[in-house]
């Protein structure tokens, strides 16, 4: 019967979640990057295409590297056991640690569902230059510099995670329980149903104050800014409901997309709540192995089936192909999807269905002996008290619709910094991060709001 029930959540885990996120196609083409690490200057020798495939295989680590950067690995052990990998993007250029760790403002960047932190950072091609300026190539012209941070006449980078840490901010990557980066624990084998047994419940609750009691203790700060996405919100404003004297040390808190209430989605996956039976009830990985990643990877890698693959992923996340550099898709979606529990899919399911950002519901009498009720109680966006969150989203956002953006805004009882709708309507969700028009329409109204916080 389990294995039954295994193959049966495999195949349907894949079709929605996999090929729901846009998380399928990744490309085979073999490349070696040891060179590149060797000679900072021979990526901008190369043409935007070949760094295109080179990236395909590059991990985070690879990633930073390969644009000139360096990379510090932190590791933070939750209360329950589990062991998250921060990745913290050092400037080679700053070299005075005491001026990199006291006088740079610290920015957490949390991604959001199957993503990792290489989300931030493969939105375009570009090279940290022996200057200690950073270029991105050109999204249509192959060879062509298409920024240079550090002159506003010219523009404002793409990739955020590169354009922060140009500017000269101490830029901390999250990963996330259960993705490919932070995997571990110091108990469970990530083979066993107690790995997988966590919501976002425990990311929101257990790993974030973590994560920032962490960070603020090794930068020797107070506060930390903080840039999340999608669930990456949901995450942090559950915890700022939640734990409010959080809310003193997240200054600025900036919101990509701020999804907390779930009623009113365009995206089909709403239609898909009564599998969260299932998946409450066989706590596992999503997906299910590198075996079924190659399957899909077989299929969209093929030119006559990638577009067929586009469409799906237009389908349930929405957005047009004109916001994307298209010949990067491999890259974005090689580096998805990265890991998480069946419990991180079942949660946002339950809350699809009636609307409400809650606890987890694991059945009425586990509810009652967890929650003392035996319905799982709600976050409360009335009890935020945080005055430096700045939102950012979308007109038509198929995870985050205007109408649920403007119920999370009635709720709160303080003011916004900021509140920013990007005027392009045809932007779809990963699109904040992603479009090749980031640098102009998001990146430089972030860079606006943490000139307030120097």
């Amino acid at each position: 019967m389990m294995s039954f029930v295994h193959r049966w959540l495999c195949v349907m885990i894949l079709m929605i979640i996999v090929v729901a996120i846009n998380y399928m196609v990744e490309s085979a083409l073999p490349f070696s990057n040891e060179d590149d690490e060797k000679n900072p200057d021979s990526l901008m020798m190369m043409n935007a295409t070949e760094m295109d495939v080179a990236d395909v295989d590059r991990d985070i680590f690879q990633i930073i590297l390969s644009r000139g950067f360096q990379y510090q690995q932190h590791f933070v052990t939750t209360e329950d056991g589990y062991i998250l990998q921060l990745i913290r993007i050092v400037n080679p250029f700053i070299n005075d640690r005491r001026q990199r760790n006291d006088n740079l403002k610290p920015i957490v960047l949390f991604h959001g569902f199957q993503c990792t932190g290489s989300f931030w950072l493969i939105t375009m091609a570009g090279r940290l230059m022996n200057d200690g300026n950073y270029y991105e190539f050109d999204a249509e012209e192959d060879g062509h510099r298409q920024h240079f941070n550090d002159t506003e006449a010219v523009g404002v980078g793409n990739t955020i995670g590169f354009v922060l840490a140009s500017r000269g901010f101490d830029v901390w990557v999250v990963n996330y329980r259960g993705s490919i980066y932070s995997n571990n624990h110091v108990k469970f084998n990530t083979k066993s149903r107690a790995y997988w047994s966590f919501s976002i419940d425990e990311m929101a609750l257990i790993d974030l104050p973590a994560i920032i009691d962490y960070v603020t203790e090794k930068t020797n700060h107070t506060s930390i800014g903080y840039i999340g996405h999608s669930q990456g919100n949901f995450i942090m404003l559950a915890l700022l409901s939640t734990r409010p004297e959080y809310s003193r040390r997240i200054r600025p808190y900036i919101a990509l997309s701020p999804v907390f209430y779930t009623d009113q989605l365009k995206t089909p996956l709403r239609f898909y709540g009564p599998l969260k039976e299932v998946l409450r009830s066989h706590p596992t990985r999503v997906p299910f192995g590198m075996e079924i990643r190659k399957t899909y990877t077989e299929i969209c890698m093929n030119p006559n089936t990638q577009n067929f693959c586009y469409n799906v992923y237009h389908y349930f996340l929405g957005g047009h192909r004109h916001n994307l550099n298209m010949r990067r898709m491999n890259v974005y979606l090689a580096n998805v999807p990265m890991g998480s529990s069946s419990w991180n899919v079942a949660h946002f399911f339950q809350m699809f269905e009636h609307g409400q950002p809650s606890r987890f519901d694991y059945g009425a009498l586990i509810n009652l002996r967890k929650y003392g009720s035996l319905t799982p109680p709600i976050y409360d966006a009335g009890r935020i008290n945080s005055t430096d969150m700045a939102f950012i989203y979308l007109a038509n956002d198929y995870f985050n619709s205007l109408t649920n953006v403007d119920k999370l805004k009635s709720k709160l009882k303080v003011n916004l910094i900021d509140d920013y709708l990007v005027p392009d309507q045809s932007w779809g969700h990963m699109d904040l991060v992603w479009s090749k028009y980031s640098g102009r329409l998001v990146n430089q109204r972030i860079l606006d709001i943490l000139a307030r916080y120097d």
